[in-house]
């Protein structure tokens, strides 16, 4: 009887098995700090949905025209600053916003929950640039990495 070398497999105890694989970084992580260990200059991310984590922090951070070459990028919550007053509306408008972000931009992303909270403001540098903080909690899921009930917080200074 002949035995064909195409189905013959690698036994488990061979040394490609015990090869210890080096990650490759996946993204920078921000905000940027100095990599203490010597592979590079700044902190980087190895695991993927860390790596969504800190992209849709990044996403809701950021207001239209801060990006260069991406004007429309971001959930643009700064120019809701000062609607705060109008708290049912604020909340809708917000959703509303990172909802269309996060579609356009990283629509492997789906959205659960989302809860603001207003923040007490303790020290003087946060009283100067602004009147409120108000505490953005994202809950959402990742189905293609299997990664869910993930949580995003992002800060934003309120006006009135």
């Amino acid at each position: 009887m002949a035995i064909s070398f195409k189905n013959v497999g690698i036994k488990k105890d061979n040394i490609l098995f015990d090869q210890a694989l080096n990650p490759q970084p996946i993204g920078i992580k921000t905000p940027l700090e100095v990599n203490a260990n010597g592979f590079g200059p700044f902190q980087m991310i190895y695991d993927p949905v860390k790596q969504l984590k800190d992209n849709l922090r990044n996403l809701i951070s950021t207001n239209s025209g801060e990006r260069l070459g991406r004007y429309n990028y971001g959930a643009n919550l700064r120019s809701l600053s000062f609607d705060l007053t109008a708290k049912d509306d604020f909340d809708a408008e917000v959703a509303f916003r990172i909802k269309n972000a996060v579609r356009n931009y990283m629509p492997m992303i789906e959205l659960d929950e989302l809860e603001t909270t207003p923040l007490k403001i303790t020290k003087i540098d946060d009283a100067n640039k602004s009147i409120a903080k108000i505490l953005i909690k994202v809950k959402f899921n990742v189905p293609k990495a299997r990664s869910f009930d993930e949580v995003v917080e992002v800060i934003i200074y309120a006006g009135g």
